[in-house]
């Protein structure tokens, strides 16, 4: 995802069949601009991952974020440069993982986004996407940082899969731009399609694989690209077909362009909504959408729909990341080859923007309890996980 400015208010941004992407719409506002929610939909797809997802949990290992996080392989740390990192809670990516061009991470969510203690199975955590370019096709990987002891982040990779109809699995391929985890649900963008959605109660033990290539079940063992831990997809929630509203976009073919973009994800507890939005180099399109969550952390359906609760249209382009904490929206933007921005507004008003000092920022989450927003960059060899000096309460 490579995205310019924007706020950060909504974002599942989706579309029934009659709502179609920048063309033919105005030049950009000037401030954050509300608009009506009523075109905006998403499909609940969950019936066909269920039975697939029960009979894979009833023959193979099972685990819990918790042994995620104590059983960490990878070590970080605050050696590096990003804004603010003399506050020492961010951290850099070590054992490679900065600079390597194979994967590039992308979406970001923490504890404290899925709990109101801020915590999971006891522990404070942040959890990043990474799309694979290139390589093995191995798809989406998350990684999972623990940290209790921010001056001592300790992290450990896991991969995401498919479950198949035969039995099987397969890689998830998406850009995953933005991840969300709330409840036991961890969302993550699949760009022209919407949501798809992770159950953090299933996660597999995944055997060893000399190859780094398998993706296979082999009676009750897991095979998943070498990957010690394996999240299968439970569902999702996508955009409408633009020539079938009862179908998924790209179901049966090449997904459509001509539909709004789900880029990226936030969390806002206050308000009780999934935040999405998406990505234009133009000054034309950047809508963003909130979304109504239940008690559960799922999004609120009804009658297999799910209507937005609140839309937007964003007076800047490129946007990377986004969230929001009531009426106030903060959204990251990048530039090429300059350091990227970050931006706060409310409807109605023009944003504030401030110059990041970084390339590249991504996905955005707020924690509540230090009233900050937090994001992550994504250029090799400048690469960090950091709460954005200034932004939040």
């Amino acid at each position: 995802m490579r995205l310019r400015t924007a706020l950060i208010a909504a974002g599942v941004a989706v579309a029934t069949a009659a709502v179609t992407t920048p063309a033919g719409q105005a030049a950009a506002p000037d401030s954050l601009e509300a608009i009506s929610a009523e075109p905006f939909a998403l499909n609940d797809q969950h019936d066909t991952y269920a039975d697939r997802v029960r009979a894979l949990d009833e023959k193979l290992p099972n685990a819990k974020v918790g042994d995620v996080l104590a059983d960490t392989n990878r070590t970080g740390g605050q050696g590096c440069s990003y804004p603010g990192s003399s506050e020492a809670e961010g951290f850099c990516w070590g054992q490679g993982d900065d600079s390597t061009e194979a994967w590039i991470p992308q979406g970001l969510t923490a504890s404290w986004d899925a709990d109101p203690s801020g915590k999971v199975d006891g522990h404070r955590a942040l959890v990043t996407s990474w799309y694979e370019k290139g390589g093995a096709d191995r798809g989406v990987r998350v990684t999972f940082a623990n940290h209790d002891d921010p001056k001592k982040p300790k992290y450990r990779h896991a991969i995401l899969v498919a479950p198949t109809a035969d039995g099987g699995i397969a890689p998830v391929k998406t850009h995953a731009g933005g991840i969300a985890w709330v409840g036991d649900n961890l969302y993550v963008a699949d760009t022209w399609g919407g949501l798809r959605v992770f159950d953090l109660r299933h996660i597999w033990k995944g055997a060893a694989d000399p190859t780094h290539e398998a993706f296979k079940v082999d009676g009750d063992k897991v095979l998943a690209a070498d990957y010690r831990y394996v999240i299968p997809q439970v569902g999702r929630y996508c955009v409408p077909s633009p020539s079938d509203a009862s179908k998924c976009n790209g179901d049966g073919g090449s997904p459509s362009k001509d539909v709004l973009r789900t880029s990226f994800i936030g969390v806002d507890r206050q308000s009780g909504r999934l935040v999405t939005g998406e990505f234009h180099d133009q000054d034309t399109g950047k809508r963003l959408v909130r979304w109504p969550l239940a008690a559960d952390g799922s999004l609120k359906a009804d009658g297999g729909k799910v209507k937005a609760a609140e839309a937007y249209r964003v007076p800047h382009a490129r946007m990377q990341g986004g969230v929001s904490v009531g009426d106030t929206f903060y959204t990251t933007s990048s530039e090429n080859g300059a350091p990227g921005a970050w931006h706060r507004m409310r409807a109605g008003e023009k944003p504030a923007t401030e110059g990041l000092g970084i390339q590249g920022p991504e996905d955005m989450t707020y924690d509540p309890a230090s009233k900050r927003v937090w994001t992550l960059s994504e250029h090799a060899n400048k690469r960090a996980v950091f709460p954005i000096p200034g932004a939040g309460g």
